[in-house]
Order: structure tokens, then sequence, then C-alpha cells
């Protein structure tokens, strides 16, 4: 994960390991921060066809987003591009 700052690699210490956006933990779903934390820990694991969709259908809800979930929401799509392309 070399390419994360240290801020968010610590942050990612007590966040569970999953292997689907099934796997997401109920407590993550309310809070967008934690689940983008959560995706961004398990991004080699889950499949990138679900991280796009979950992607698409939080781009609906971009323009309400506040400045912190906007720059996590850009993230995941930097490193969505990163993965996809890669």
């Amino acid at each position: 994960m070399d390419y994360l700052n240290s801020g968010i690699i610590r942050s990612l210490k007590n966040i569970l390991v999953g292997h689907s956006m099934a796997d997401m933990p109920a407590g993550n779903k309310g809070n967008s921060y934690r689940t983008y934390l959560w995706i961004i820990k398990n991004f080699e694991l889950l499949p990138l066809e679900e991280i796009r969709d979950f992607l698409q259908n939080e781009f609906e809800h971009y323009a309400q987003f506040d400045n912190n979930q906007q720059s996590s929401y850009r993230r995941l799509v930097s490193l969505y591009d990163l993965f996809m392309y890669k």
C-alpha cells in the first residue's frame, strides 16, 4: 500500500478485512468515511466490478457531499483507475 499516505495507513489498522461488498460491517454503511476506508483496505481483495458499481451509486450523491467526502470519493476513483488500468 505504498500508494497511500501515512495518515490513511494508520486509520486502516482497525478496519476489518472482506472479500466482497457484502462483507462490509453493518456499522460502516451509515458512515461514508468508514465505508471508504473499508473499501481502501480491501481494494486488492474486492472485485473491481463491485467497486465500480459502488462508485457509480455514490456519484449520484456527489453534489451533496461535504469537502471531506468529496476528497475521499476522489481518492477511491483514483485507486479504481490505478487498479483497473495498471
